[in-house]
């Protein structure tokens, strides 16, 4: 069973160091080294498999969305998507009104990609965080103005340069 799999995640496959190169078989169950971890059980989630399905630029918009949000709701209506982070009750809805799915960032992301959203979102450690802290480094994100990026190595934040 070979899985058809958007650019965004056979990056993320390929950072955790699977790629076709090295494995035979890379993007299928059989791959020990992704079967086992928490990125292909992220990947096969009813809600990542949901998201595959929608066009680029929303699933895009819920991946950003989900960087800050731990939750968000995808809603169709007047011809266009629409991605929000909250719920509201309205007295009419359209004709063509619908809700797609809600999405949760603990299905989509894996521990580690939250902790790097996280800190390149609000400048700031999340309360699971377990690394060293260097609030230099955020204190330099800060100043970058949301260009700099943060990657997890052995556990603690560093600055990508």
């Amino acid at each position: 069973m070979k899985l058809e799999l958007s650019d965004h995640n056979k990056k993320r496959l390929t950072a955790q160091g699977c790629s076709p190169k090295q494995c035979m078989y890379y993007n299928t169950p059989d791959c020990l080294p992704c079967s086992k971890g928490e990125l292909w059980q992220k990947l096969m989630s009813p809600q990542s498999q949901l998201l595959n399905t929608l066009p680029y630029s929303v699933s895009e918009d819920v991946r950003k969305t989900l960087c800050a949000y731990s939750m968000c709701l995808v809603r169709f209506y007047n011809g266009e998507y629409h991605v929000s982070t909250g719920v509201m009750i309205c007295s009419t809805y359209p004709e063509d009104y619908k809700v797609i799915g809600d999405f949760e960032s603990v299905h989509i992301f894996t521990e580690d990609e939250r902790i790097v959203n996280y800190i390149e979102t609000f400048y700031d450690y999340p309360t699971e965080y377990k690394g060293s802290r260097d609030y230099n480094m955020l204190r330099y994100m800060s100043e970058q103005g949301g260009t700099a990026k943060v990657r997890l190595e052995g556990g603690t934040a560093r600055l990508v340069i």
